[in-house]
């Protein structure tokens, strides 16, 4: 804004609004956004397009660029060593280079609208990437701007918060499975959400698992594991380990995939093996069917010692680093809205289910990862520091008009997101009528409420 409240207009936007400008690497928006989020490498083709690009702009437009990189905003941020200062600058960095940022769905937009494009006769991108309609090149531009954001991050391609367990409510439902309401504090921390948003959780194996899979791998957990790019990048994400480059076998564990077993794990354990049941198991797609002890033990029967895994040198094909890959995010609706006393709440269903015997799987209770980990949390000292991220969904959220009225739709324990949409009509004034319909896992039944 510029004085007496009035707009200020940006160098390059159109002249009028019925006029449409230059896009893409032909304006300075992305370049000033990258400037301000401290990108220091441009080695991919879209970043040569964009430092060529720029050589072309108006002298104005230069002039803009230059006065932008006088400070450095990321020096800056650092040098005040203010957490929640850090936590802001992070969110709005996740806001445009991030999984579900601007340039991500920048990203998918143009791979649709290439795809019709070269489907009616366009031959070649502003940036010089050409092709026919049979050579796909929208997948090679997509390829390309995904690399192109990736630069925004060096090595670390995400930023999570970690933040601490302030405490977790069991809560028995009417059909007696145990739901539970996981609180972290975000006091200090930047985090910044709205209802409709979620909540993304790094969860770590149970004790249990891990004595299993080290039984299974004929080890102790104390072994010293060298660490491949994969695993030392996402050591970035976990509280107290960063710039690691080994661990004991029994953290890699706590910290990989050991369940369900990953399609890419099954296949390269069937490369190493030449297994005939493992291959059995990929043709009916069952792996997911298993968990990494158990697969190691019925490979272990038929002859392989799973030992191999951990006494391999790292670029070996059966590293256990390529086997066992880190652990992926878990995707959790925010039951909260930002007034409640700097919190964030979860609530969370403890996820259970039996695989039954068959050729293709052994009869076996299984727990959800993810939702073990919560559930761990309450026999935990309140204060231990856990992952997250906010994910703020484009299209998912409270209409503007507080009048309209609402009808929400939800599986799992049925109450999240609702709580925190409900709750925010409330606060915000509204007064349209609200519906919900809750269609609960454990057995088929619907409630409705209405408000």
């Amino acid at each position: 804004m510029g004085e007496n409240g009035r707009a200020l207009r940006l160098p390059f936007q159109p002249a009028t609004e019925s006029i449409p400008g230059p896009s893409g690497t032909a304006i300075p928006s992305f370049t000033s956004l990258d400037i301000f989020f401290g990108r220091q490498s441009y080695a991919t083709t879209v970043g040569h397009e964009t430092q060529r690009t720029r050589d072309w702009f108006p002298v104005h437009w230069r002039d803009w660029l230059t006065a932008l990189e006088q400070i450095s905003i990321t020096d800056y941020v650092a040098h005040k060593g203010d957490k929640t200062l850090k936590g802001v600058y992070d969110e709005a960095r996740e806001a445009y280079a991030g999984e579900t940022g601007l340039l991500q769905r920048h990203r998918l937009k143009a791979y649709g609208f290439l795809d019709l494009s070269f489907k009616a006769g366009r031959a070649k991108t502003l940036g010089g990437i050409a092709g026919s309609y049979s050579e796909r090149v929208w997948d090679k531009l997509a390829t390309e701007l995904d690399e192109s954001r990736m630069e925004r991050y060096g090595r670390t391609p995400s930023t999570p918060h970690m933040v601490p367990l302030k405490r977790v409510e069991s809560i028995r439902d009417h059909e007696l499975d145990f739901v539970r309401k996981v609180v972290f504090d975000i006091a200090g921390t930047g985090i910044r959400y709205v209802a409709g948003d979620r909540c993304a959780i790094l969860p770590e194996n149970s004790p249990e698992l891990v004595q299993k899979t080290l039984r299974a791998l004929g080890a102790t957990g104390a072994e010293r594991v060298q660490l491949n790019r994969p695993w030392r990048d996402h050591l970035h994400l976990r509280h107290g380990y960063d710039g690691q480059t080994e661990l004991p076998l029994a953290t890699l564990l706590q910290f990989g995939r050991l369940r369900p077993v990953e399609r890419t794990a099954a296949l390269a354990l069937h490369k190493l093996t030449n297994n005939e049941r493992l291959l059995a198991i990929l043709d009916g797609w069952a792996e997911d069917q298993w968990e990494m002890w158990d697969l190691l033990g019925m490979l272990a029967t038929a002859g392989y010692n799973p030992k191999r895994l951990w006494q391999a040198t790292p670029g070996d094909y059966e590293h256990i680093c390529r086997i066992i890959p880190p652990e992926r995010w878990r995707l959790y609706s925010i039951s909260s809205i930002q007034d409640e006393a700097q919190e964030l709440h979860l609530t969370v269903g403890h996820f259970h289910y039996e695989t039954a015997a068959s050729e293709l799987s052994p009869p076996a209770q299984r727990r959800g990862t993810g939702s073990s980990f919560l559930a761990r949390l309450a026999d935990g000292a309140p204060g231990k520091l856990v992952s997250v991220k906010v994910v703020h969904p484009p299209r998912f959220g409270l209409p503007a008009d507080g009048k309209r009225p609402l009808v929400m739709f939800a599986g799992g324990t049925g109450i999240a997101p609702m709580r925190g949409l409900i709750a925010e009509r409330v606060r915000a004034g509204g007064r349209g009528r609200c519906g919900s319909c809750s269609a609960r896992a454990s057995r088929p039944i619907f409630i409705t409420k209405r408000s």
